[in-house]
Formats: C-alpha cells, structure tokens, sequence
C-alpha cells in the first residue's frame, strides 16, 4: 500500500509539473508585439479592438502592448524612437515617417477613411471658394490638412491664401459639442468625430475627401522577428473579418474606448466609404493597394515634401505586401472563423 500511495503522490507532483511547464512554455512562445495605433480614428479602431477583445493575436502566437494616440502624426515620434513594433496611420504621416528617414516598411492596406471641411450651420460660408483669406481650423500633419488643401485647390483658389491653425480633435469637439464660438470659419477633421458634427447637425458640411490608411511596420521587426511579423499580418487580416462579420459589437468596443459621445450609426457612416466592411469571407476582404491607392499614396509625399520641407520620396520604394500577400493566400485556403472567440 505504502508503494502504491507512493507512486500515485509522484505521479500527481509529475502531472502538477509537466501542467506549470506546459502554461509556462506556452506563455514564453507568444512573441510580443506593440501596436500603435488611434483611439479616436474609426474604422481602424474597430479592427484594433477586434484583436485586443478575442483570442485572435493568441492563435498567431503574438502578445500585443498598445499603444494608442489620437491622432496619426503623434505616432512618428514613438516610431523613430523605437516604441513600437507596427503603426496602424494614414498616408501623410505615414510619408512623413519615411520622408524622416524611418527605417520602415508599408505591408499593406489599412482601410480607406473619409476627412471633412465643416463650417458652423449659419456660416455663410457655402463652398470651398468663399474660405479664401479666411482661416480653417484641424490637425496639423494629418491626411485631413492635405485633403482640405485639395477642396481648395480645386475651388480654383491657392492653399497658401487661406490661413491655417492647429486645432485637434478633443478640442474641435470640445467647441462644437458645447455650442462655443468656433475660432476659425471652418474646421477640418477626420471620421467618426467630424462625420458626428454633421449627424448632429452641429456642422454643415462643406467638403469631404477620402484618405488611403496603411500598416507600417518597422524593419527591425520584420528582419529579427519574420515570424512574428507574418503572424501579424495574419491576425490583422483575421481581425478584419471578424469586424465586418460582427460590426454591431466592434463599434460598441471601439465607442467605449474613443469615449466620444455619438451615435453608433456615426461608425455606420464612417465606414461607408470602405469596401471591406461588407466582407463576408475572408477571400472578400482586400488588403493591399490598387493603382489608384498609389497614387494617393504619392501625392501624400508630394505633399509633405512641399509643405513640412521634407525630402520627397517615392512610396513604392517603400511598400513591401509580401507577407500579407502569403498570410492572405493561406487564410484563403482554409480558415475557421469559429475559432476566433471573445476573451476579453
């Protein structure tokens, strides 16, 4: 008897042991990976709390840190310092990283996002020409500046003859939601807050452009961490399916974390303008980049070349879909969305 109790209490502390080795192993084979990304920008911010919400970043064998901004130009600077590992960003700060001399590399496509130009609703102020000699108000850096620069130039008038100050989202919606006397005639910004200031009728909307966004991730990590890096590209193009395929519960994530008092049917309206979002299968989701996507894309580099003084570089020598072109291609062979769950 005293042989066998001894057996069974070893054979318990055996299984109590290989249990600990086994969590533990696991849990050291997660490669870790920061993700900056922007906790006021929709629809990117559905897709990100689609990988931070479930198990989907856990199946690739990744463990993400994230690292969130308000808006896009605010990530470079933790780029060149090597905070994070990918950048979730729009075209122009993504040209600006590079332009810096970012040691980056563009992967794929992001999403396509709507800016708008807004003037109080009594403004009167009814198109893009009258805004000449005024002053428009918006972030400074981001996609949505280059696009207002574009209404008016296509208005016939020269950007440089509009005056242009700084004036971020939180405070865009601090004066517009509270009914306060707006410091310029028009703003601009970016969806869902501007999309909010029009559905509410808050704002008469006096343009709108769309932005091409991108995933950026460092060479650094795409050189030391391959595997990493083509797992990311997986879980990214997996989170997107699981947006699309779940909206109603992705917006309500991302609403509580932007903290912004609107609508959901504003995420509804921001989303508009990208085809992914009706995605049914992962074969109908479009990661990458048309002609026309370039195009944008260059123009952005354009723009930054003129007006932050920057050197102007030509995108595509920068673009690299590689690993989401094979994490696409394998995704499209066999994938079981069941097994993505909610975790968090």
């Amino acid at each position: 008897m005293k042989r066998v109790l001894t057996f069974v209490m070893l054979a318990l502390i055996a299984g109590v042991m290989l249990t600990a080795c086994s969590n533990g192993g696991s849990q050291a084979e997660l490669d870790k990976i920061r993700i900056g990304w922007q906790t006021l920008w929709a629809t990117q911010g559905q897709v990100v709390k689609s990988l931070e919400h479930t198990n989907i970043l856990a199946m690739n064998g990744l463990e993400a840190t994230y690292v969130g901004v308000d808006y896009g130009p605010k990530l470079n600077p933790l780029a060149l310092a090597g905070g994070v590992d990918v950048i979730l960003t729009a075209d122009q700060p993504a040209a600006a990283l590079l332009a810096s001399g970012g040691e980056w590399t563009i992967i794929g496509r992001l999403m396509y996002n709507s800016t708008r130009v807004y003037v109080p609703t009594d403004s009167q102020i009814e198109s893009m020409a009258d805004l000449m000699g005024g002053t428009v108000a918006g972030p400074t850096g981001a996609a949505a500046e280059r696009i207002t620069a574009e209404g008016i130039e296509l208005a016939g008038l020269d950007p440089l003859g509009v005056n242009w100050i700084t004036l971020e989202m939180p405070a865009q919606s601090g004066i517009i939601l509270q009914g306060n006397n707006w410091p310029s005639d028009a703003m601009y910004g970016f969806d869902p807050a501007a999309a909010n200031f029009v559905y509410q009728g808050l704002a008469r909307e006096l343009y709108a452009g769309h932005v091409v966004s991108v995933v950026v991730m460092s060479n650094d990590y795409l050189e030391n961490h391959p595997k990493a890096a083509y797992n990311f590209a997986k879980s990214f193009i997996q989170a997107w399916h699981y947006y699309a395929t779940h909206q109603e519960q992705a917006n309500a994530w991302f609403k509580d974390e932007s903290r912004i008092p609107f609508d959901v049917e504003v995420l509804d309206m921001a989303a508009l303008v990208e085809p992914n979002i009706n995605a049914q299968s992962i074969n109908d989701l479009r990661p990458f980049f048309s002609a026309d996507d370039l195009a944008v894309l260059q123009s952005a580099a354009k723009f930054v070349s003129e007006r932050a003084d920057k050197p102007l570089i030509t995108m595509s020598d920068f673009i690299d879909q590689s690993i989401m072109e094979r994490a696409f291609a394998e995704l499209s062979l066999n994938y079981d969305a069941g097994q993505v769950k909610v975790t968090k």
